[in-house]
C-alpha cells in the first residue's frame, strides 16, 4: 500500500496537475512519487489502477513545459517497463527530458 507521505503528495499533486514550474519542487515530488510508483507496480498493481494513474499524471506535470515534457512522457510514461526504468534520483535523468 502507499505510504502516508506519498498519499499526501499524490493528493496535493492531483489538485494541481501540470503546474510545477520549479526544479527543486519538481525533484522533491519526483523523489517521493517514483519509489512509491515502482513499489506499487512491482507488487502487481496494474497501470490502470487509480493510484498508479494518479502518480503518472503527477509525473507528467513535473518536467518543464515543452519538448522536455513531451520527451519525458514518451520515454518514461508509456508502459510499465518504461515506468520501472525511471531512476530513483531525478539527477540521473538527461537534460533532454528533465530540467
Amino acid at each position: 500500500m502507499l505510504s502516508e507521505v506519498a498519499r499526501l503528495v499524490w493528493g496535493a499533486g492531483s489538485a494541481v496537475y501540470g503546474v510545477f514550474t520549479d526544479k527543486a519542487k519538481s525533484e522533491e515530488i519526483y523523489r517521493y512519487v517514483v519509489p512509491e510508483l515502482h513499489d506499487a507496480l512491482k507488487k502487481g498493481r496494474k497501470i490502470t489502477s487509480p493510484d498508479v494513474v494518479k502518480a503518472i499524471k503527477i509525473l507528467e506535470g513535473l518536467a518543464p513545459v515543452g519538448a522536455r515534457r513531451r520527451n519525458f512522457n514518451r520515454r518514461y510514461l508509456k508502459n510499465k517497463v518504461d515506468i520501472l526504468s525511471l531512476p530513483l534520483d531525478p539527477e540521473r535523468l538527461s537534460v533532454g527530458v528533465w530540467w
